[in-house]
């Protein structure tokens, strides 16, 4: 259990790290600092097509959930060595948040399909 745990916590935060703007858009603004910049550009079918840009290799490793998620596994599970109250507790936070996400997709995925 602990490492399903685990695993959903860094991926939790690993997901906003890379994929959202946090609040006060703090992960963005993260991303922006390190080199990563959004580029859109306007296709030949006429719609808008935006990508990110890395200028060096943190921002590279800033647009990558599955690279983000080595550092962020790291981050938990050192924190819950030196203070094991704080990393338990940290590592469940994250882990119900990305369950609760699972949860959302699934269900908006069964919407879509009409289910």
């Amino acid at each position: 259990m602990k490492l399903i745990e685990t695993a959903l916590a860094a991926w939790r935060l690993a997901h906003m790290l890379v994929n959202e703007d946090g609040p006060w858009a703090i992960f963005s603004r993260l991303r922006y600092w390190a080199g990563l910049r959004l580029v859109a550009v306007k296709g030949e079918d006429g719609r808008v097509h935006v990508s990110r840009v890395a200028a060096n290799t943190l921002a590279e490793g800033l647009s990558c959930v599955w690279c983000v998620s080595v550092w962020t596994a790291a981050l938990i599970i050192g924190v819950e060595r030196g203070a094991r109250g704080v990393g338990r507790a940290t590592r469940r936070v994250l882990a119900v948040s990305a369950g609760a996400i699972v949860v959302h997709e699934v269900v908006m995925w069964l919407r879509s399909h009409g289910g």
